[in-house]
C-alpha cells in the first residue's frame, strides 16, 4: 500500500519542472495575507518613508499581517536611511527578483516574500 502510493509521489516529483533559483514565484506568497501592507498603515502614502507612521488593524485584516506590515516598513525605511548603498539594482540582480517587486514592496503594495526581506536586510547590514 504505503510504499507504492510513495512510489508514485517521487516519480511525480522527479519529472516536475524545477523553476530557476532565485524566481519568485506567487505559490511562495502567504495566502494568509487578503490585504497588502500599506492597507495596515493609517497613510498608505507614507509606507517605506515615515518611521514613525502608525499602523491599525483594518476590519478585514488581522493582528500578525498588521505586524509583519509594520516590520516590512521598518525594514524599508531602515534602508531609505542607510541612502539605499546597495542599490535596488543591484538588489535584484543579486537576489534574482524584479525591479517591479521591490517596488511594490518597498511601497507596501506587496508582501515582501522570505527572498525580498533576505535582500533588504543584506542591504541594510552591508550598510552598517
Amino acid at each position: 500500500g504505503s510504499g507504492a502510493r510513495g512510489a508514485a509521489t517521487g516519480a511525480r516529483a522527479a519529472t516536475r519542472t524545477v523553476e530557476p533559483m532565485g524566481q519568485l514565484n506567487p505559490r511562495h506568497l502567504d495566502h494568509r495575507r487578503s490585504l497588502t501592507p500599506r492597507e495596515y498603515a493609517t497613510d498608505p502614502t507614507l509606507f517605506g518613508v515615515a518611521v514613525d507612521l502608525a499602523f491599525w488593524k483594518p476590519p478585514d485584516g488581522d493582528a500578525v499581517s498588521m505586524q509583519i506590515a509594520l516590520l516590512q516598513h521598518l525594514d524599508v525605511c531602515a534602508w531609505e536611511a542607510a541612502g539605499r548603498r546597495t542599490s535596488a539594482a543591484a538588489l535584484c540582480r543579486r537576489f534574482g527578483f524584479s525591479p517591479q517587486t521591490l517596488s511594490k514592496v518597498t511601497t507596501g503594495q506587496r508582501w515582501a516574500g522570505e527572498t525580498v526581506l533576505a535582500a533588504l536586510h543584506y542591504a541594510i547590514r552591508s550598510a552598517a
